[in-house]
């Protein structure tokens, strides 16, 4: 019953329309618009999913590894200003530095983000200049948000921007 009455709705609505020539027009314009968000929204997805897949090529993580990924990922792309692609991205690039998924999980994630935001720069380029600088140093044992603070501390004492701060690396 329920459905019927919304076929109805739906039909009375259409016929409405089809008495104006402009609501037809309105009606098309609306739908091509609803088509338009719902193939962005499934390309998001898809390139959300080749990411995953990409780390998980990348790093042979763990089915359970792959989920905290993907869970830290979408959380991250719900509570900043980066999307859930950028954080696996930017996960990626620390993972290919050496980090594992709990080294990101505890720390990496968070000075990726404080550095990116510091620098004005997008996720995945602040995890890699991060991943760099770790890299540089290993046999100082700094942790990624050790890194992303230094980093960021050069950078707002200097007249260099935290991308700059790559070539010197």
């Amino acid at each position: 019953v329920r459905a019927k009455d919304e076929v109805s709705k739906v039909t009375n609505r259409v016929g409405n329309a089809a008495a104006s020539p402009l609501g037809l027009l309105g009606m098309g314009v609306a739908t091509m618009g609803i088509g338009a968000l719902i193939t962005g929204s499934m390309q998001k997805s898809m390139d959300f999913e080749a990411q995953l897949s990409s780390i998980k090529a990348l790093t042979g993580a763990t089915a359970e590894e792959m989920k905290r990924i993907n869970e830290l990922a979408l959380k991250l792309g719900a509570s900043t200003k980066y999307s859930a692609l950028e954080a696996a991205q930017g996960f990626e690039e620390l993972l290919k530095a050496g980090l594992s998924v709990s080294q990101v999980e505890n720390g990496g994630a968070a000075g990726a983000l404080t550095l990116a935001s510091a620098g004005g720069l997008g996720l995945a380029e602040a995890a890699e200049i991060m991943s760099t600088a770790m890299n540089a140093f290993k046999s100082n044992g700094l942790s990624a948000a050790q890194t992303a603070n230094i980093l960021a501390g050069a950078a707002n004492a200097s007249a260099t921007g935290v991308s700059d701060l790559r070539y010197s690396l």
